[in-house]
């Protein structure tokens, strides 16, 4: 992946959360359903990052993670 990506931060530090988000860039042309879904599970991903890093307790669910935050 090219460095000047928008997200290319993303790519050394979490490399999970810039996989999910190329992921969904790839395919919002193709499959927008898809892409949405990979688009939940990187919002996810970023919560749970969150809250670890914020030292609350991890999310049951992402409307869980939501409320905390």
């Amino acid at each position: 992946m090219k460095d000047d990506h928008p997200l290319a931060c993303l790519q050394y530090r979490e490399p999970e959360l810039f996989r999910l988000y190329v992921s969904a860039e790839r395919l919002h042309h193709e499959d927008p359903a898809a892409s949405c879904v990979k688009l939940r599970a990187y919002a996810e991903a970023i919560v749970i990052k969150v809250c670890e890093k914020a030292r609350l307790p991890v999310p049951k669910n992402f409307a869980d993670g939501l409320e905390t935050l």
